[in-house]
């Protein structure tokens, strides 16, 4: 599995994020810890997505409450909005977002 760390940003707090990509799913999901280390409120929660900042990038993220609980997941919907695909390099163990 490819992680990415990757600065997350709602307007007001930033913080460093790490990611699981998973280009099988069609959005991306923050874990309720992400939640609460940018000061998303349970009323916000409560909406189910939000729109946020990753790597200055605008996308909608929705809340993990299912299979995924504890983990972010950085979904489909951040590589084809912004063309992005992920370059794997097995030699030397990296990944790259072009």
């Amino acid at each position: 599995r490819v992680m990415f760390s990757m600065i997350v940003n709602n307007g007001q707090i930033a913080r460093n994020v790490l990611f699981l990509l998973d280009p099988m799913s069609p959005y991306t999901y923050f874990c309720q810890k992400t939640c609460n280390s940018i000061g998303i409120t349970d009323e916000e929660r409560r909406q189910k997505c939000m729109q946020v900042n990753i790597m200055d990038k605008l996308i909608t993220v929705y809340f993990s409450n299912t299979t995924f609980k504890g983990i972010n997941l950085l979904g489909n919907d951040f590589l084809s909005q912004h063309r992005l695909k992920c370059v794997l390099d097995y030699n030397n163990l990296t990944a790259k977002l072009k």
